[in-house]
């Protein structure tokens, strides 16, 4: 998952920088709207996913719980 988070995240700061390109803004403004919109989509993407991930450890029952020794 961080994997294609992190590739995601390239790309949108990718996306980002080619339309501010576009736009004429210059080089550093191009360059950093890029590293903004990258790290925000990271930081973004991550605490979405592991909101989810532990959340789901609060509802976790097991169907097959190990039984009480003794």
């Amino acid at each position: 998952m961080v994997f294609i988070v992190s590739v995601n995240a390239a790309l949108a700061g990718l996306l980002t920088a080619a339309v501010a390109g576009t736009l004429a803004a210059p080089a550093p403004v191009t360059v950093g709207l890029g590293a903004v919109a990258a790290v925000a989509y990271l930081a973004v993407a991550l605490v979405r996913s592991g909101r989810r991930y532990f959340g789901l450890w609060t509802r976790y029952s097991p169907r097959f719980p190990t039984p009480p020794e003794g």
